[in-house]
């Protein structure tokens, strides 16, 4: 039994070779597909999506254009972190929100992290020296 077993990942091996296989853009993809198929089973229409989205994952790990992929990947992961630090920053202006407020620099677009000071502050922005007004409210 261990024997076919070995021929069968042998075989699996060589059929791999120079193709692209799994990479984070695939396993993203994989998750986003089971997500899909539970929701198929109370949205039909969904179910119609499903098996293109698999062959679509499925063109990807066996793809032998792996630079493709890998640009692919790559603006996957730009994505990916790009949008993790929005959900950081939300996270930390909602745990700051008893004591800081932020606002915009209106002349660089920076944004700017202030101590709650109800009133008028007078700000000078740290980036391009402007000086600027702002009402903090309750």
């Amino acid at each position: 039994m261990n024997k076919y077993i070995n021929k069968i990942v042998l075989w699996i091996r060589k059929f791999m070779q120079g193709r692209y296989g799994a990479d984070d853009l695939f396993i993203f993809s994989v998750r986003l597909y089971l997500i899909l198929v539970v929701l198929g089973l109370f949205i039909p229409t969904l179910s119609l999506i499903t098996p293109i989205f698999l062959v679509f994952i499925f063109y990807r790990l066996l793809s032998k254009d792996i630079s493709k992929r890998r640009e692919e990947n790559v603006k996957f992961l730009r994505y990916k972190s790009s949008a993790k630090k929005q959900l950081l920053q939300l996270k930390n202006r909602w745990k700051e929100r008893d004591t800081h407020r932020y606002r915009k620099c209106p002349s660089c677009k920076t944004t700017l992290r202030l101590k709650k000071q109800i009133g008028t502050v007078n700000i000078t922005c740290p980036v391009c020296k402007n000086n600027f007004s702002v009402n903090i409210k309750h």
